[in-house]
């Protein structure tokens, strides 16, 4: 996802649209969407694996339920931190680390 922000970040950088917010959230925002795809691929095929390995009954069950349920939560949780959160505070650090062309219009 962060190679995706930087790239977009770097494009806005080359073509000037770096004065206000609202460009480069939307060239993020285009980025997001190409990298969101693989991430979730990966969340949809780990949760398949692993969803049957919750359900089961059968021998051997409740060691794998109590390795696979936090398995499920922490690709759960990555894959809500990718979307929502790392984006986000991508965009605050980089808007921060623009300099300022003197005026108090922050672009909103």
């Amino acid at each position: 996802m962060l190679l995706y922000l930087d790239l977009a970040y770097e494009e806005a950088k080359r073509e000037g649209r770096l004065q206000n917010l609202r460009p480069t959230a939307r060239s993020h925002r285009s980025r997001r969407c190409q990298a969101s795809a693989a991430e979730f691929m990966t969340f949809a095929t780990t949760c398949i694996g692993l969803f049957p390995i919750m359900l089961a009954t059968g021998a051997g069950s409740d060691v794998m339920k109590r390795i696979a349920a936090p398995m499920v939560g922490g690709i759960f949780t990555s894959f809500a931190l990718e979307l929502l959160v790392y984006p986000a505070i991508y965009e605050v650090w980089r808007w921060r680390s623009i300099p300022k062309s003197g005026t108090d219009d922050p672009g909103l």
